[in-house]
């Protein structure tokens, strides 16, 4: 076992953590520039139908879209107006790779998108538009209408498939929330709604909205064992999710279960997100994943209860638990920020990997034994993970809480930085942590919480990690970047360590961008040559 020097508080920490909360933004139409779009989006032409909606357009409200019968190649603008679009919206059509059905926000000169405000709004007709083109079965309580501002869904063996929605501020799904529904009667949504919520569906792609003030941000469902019922190859990129969730006061049983991004898919991509804390009081993750193959890279996430909790599929059996690539994941360029806050929730062990229904290894020397597969093994490269807590917020915690013994992660090439006086370590009381390549890890106490066995754990460093203070170049303002004489400079492995052997369907993936400090969206990274998830100035 090892044992690194606690550092000492620097005096910009709580500077970067007012400033952090700052700009993850407020519920409501309150809104800073760091919401608006960059870039300005403008209007696209339909390969098939193209429908033009908003101020001095063909149809001046989204009502009567014919969401029902989109079809490849169909294109939706809807332009921005400085009231909101009080509509909700369903499709259910199968684009193509060459010719998804695409809705669109166009943005004003200022980069504003489009809002839909849920709360209050109406069901568009357009998706139902009777007979064979009725998306919700008006006569069933299981309808799902109000299940979601926007929802994809198909009918039974029919998944929607090559959708893209973009460029759109989504807020007001909310459990208390209210709309009018098709037959004309106001009533309320379910108890865990989403501005997003996906039935099984393949190939679509979530791209350059803000989402807040919902009770989950985006949604995608796995039921009934096999893949008809799951999502498969969900992309999500640039996009800025916050302050979405469930309060405590709905009670903790219900509150934990909602997060920003709840990703139920065969081979999802996440990518390029700012995924920040939930609302006030609310006990769900920032990021949630129950999926197969992840990818996982360049994003920017601030720690709720946790920051990203990826654990095994559930009812998917003979689905996304069966596929040859279960339990193999990747994370790479992301940074993730856990530090506390008296009014929300924050992270004793951010990153969680592994399971969760069916228990995990406590801190005993019985073997925890799950019937269904955990998610086994991540590879965790170029990552800048910071941990900010004092002992009053949390005396014990940890980089990792991995499920059972075999859980593995092998991290190459990572920043790993805990500044407070907490008892940070590696592991809370399981699992397998292999180091190799380069790494620098600056603050950490220890292996493992203080009681946990050595039989439960272990840490291994293949080659010596950098200890020095990781040189931040602006930490006051967030930005996690190298200045140019920090020792993270020039020290990645310019290949995967030979103690690795990712999963030869992925081979490496190489870190080719990197996250906007405190944004969402990525730039070009030109180099790997410095470690963490950023390239140096």
């Amino acid at each position: 076992m090892w044992y690194l020097k606690k550092s000492v508080v620097n005096n910009l920490l709580l500077a970067a953590v007012f400033l952090l909360i700052s700009c993850s933004g407020s519920s409501g139409n309150s809104k800073s520039d760091i919401d608006k779009s960059d870039p300005v989006t403008v209007a696209l032409t339909g390969q098939n139908n193209t429908y033009n909606v908003g101020p001095d357009q063909k149809y001046e409200e989204p009502d009567t879209v014919p969401w029902a019968s989109l079809t490849a190649g169909d294109v939706v603008n809807i332009y921005y107006r400085e009231d909101p679009y009080r509509w909700k919206i369903a499709v259910r059509g199968q684009g193509t790779e060459e010719t998804p059905i695409i809705i669109n926000g166009v943005t004003d000169a200022s980069g504003n998108r489009p809002k839909f405000d849920f709360d209050g709004a109406t069901t568009a007709s357009g998706c139902n538009q009777g007979g064979d083109n009725n998306i919700y079965d008006t006569d069933s309580v299981w309808s799902l209408e109000d299940y979601a501002g926007i929802m994809i869904k198909g009918d039974f063996g029919n998944k929607p498939s090559w959708i893209t929605v973009k460029n759109l501020e989504l807020y007001g799904a909310n459990a208390g929330a209210s709309f009018t529904n098709l037959l004309g009667e106001e009533t309320d949504y379910t108890a865990r709604p989403a501005a997003i919520w996906m039935q099984p569906s393949s190939d679509v792609l979530i791209e350059n909205c803000v989402i807040y003030d919902n009770a989950f941000g985006i949604f995608t469902m796995a039921k009934d064992g096999d893949l008809n019922g799951a999502c498969e190859r969900i992309v999500v990129r640039n996009n800025r999710l916050y302050e979405n969730g469930l309060p405590a006061s709905y009670g903790i049983n219900q509150s934990y279960l909602v997060h920003n991004l709840y990703i139920q898919s065969v081979n999802p991509v996440i990518e390029g997100n700012y995924i920040g804390k939930l609302r006030t009081t609310a006990q769900g993750s920032s990021y949630k994943s129950r999926s197969s193959g992840e990818i996982f890279r360049y994003n920017y996430v601030v720690s709720s209860l946790r920051a990203v909790d990826w654990v095994y599929s559930e009812e998917q059996e003979d689905g996304i638990a069966s596929q040859t690539d279960y339990g193999i994941d990747y994370a790479y360029g992301n940074v993730i920020i856990n530090y506390a806050e008296s009014d929300r929730p924050f992270a004793g062990y951010p990153i969680h990997y592994g399971g969760d229904n069916e228990g995990e290894q406590e801190d005993n020397d019985e073997l925890h034994v799950t019937s269904n597969p955990y998610r086994a093994h991540l590879y965790f490269y170029h990552n800048t993970v910071i941990n900010i807590l004092d002992q009053a917020d949390q005396w014990n915690s940890a980089f990792f809480d991995l499920s059972l013994r075999g859980t593995r992660v092998d991290a190459w090439n990572n920043i790993f930085s805990t500044t407070g006086t907490s008892n940070t370590t590696w592991l809370q009381y399981s699992g397998i942590v292999n180091l190799a390549g380069g790494n620098l890890v600056h603050g950490i106490d220890g292996d493992a919480h203080p009681t946990a066995l050595e039989l439960n754990y272990s840490i291994t460093e293949h080659d010596p990690v950098v200890t020095d203070d990781p040189g931040f170049t602006d930490f006051e303002n967030y930005d996690f970047r190298l200045d140019p004489d920090s020792a993270a400079v020039g020290r990645a492995a310019a290949v995967v360590p030979d103690e690795f052997d990712p999963d030869t369907a992925y081979a490496h993936l190489p870190v080719i961008m990197q996250p906007i400090p405190g944004k969402n969206g990525m730039n070009t990274r030109e180099t790997a040559d410095d470690l963490g998830a950023f390239e140096s100035e």
